[in-house]
């Protein structure tokens, strides 16, 4: 999804719309307001197909400065913003 989204230049004019100091910064709504966004998928496809299920993986974890995640609201709820 996000390497896709990146492809796309899905991302090309987004602006941070969150930023919490020595923590994160979030982005990757192109609404800048922090409540848009879509995967790929609801690109492609449409509304239907806007969120994507969460990808976990024991192997990864935030313990390194630059860690990139997708951000949502809920389970299964990934669509643009990290």
């Amino acid at each position: 999804n996000f390497i896709k989204l990146c492809k796309m230049k899905y991302y090309n004019h987004c602006l941070i719309h969150l930023v919490q100091r020595s923590r994160l910064i979030q982005t990757g709504d192109p609404h800048g307001t922090g409540t848009g966004g879509s995967s790929v998928w609801g690109v492609i496809e449409g509304e239907s197909k806007r969120f994507f299920a969460d990808e976990f993986s024991k192997n990864l974890r935030h313990n390194k400065v630059g860690i990139v995640s997708m951000a949502n609201t809920g389970p299964d709820t990934n669509a643009s913003q990290f």
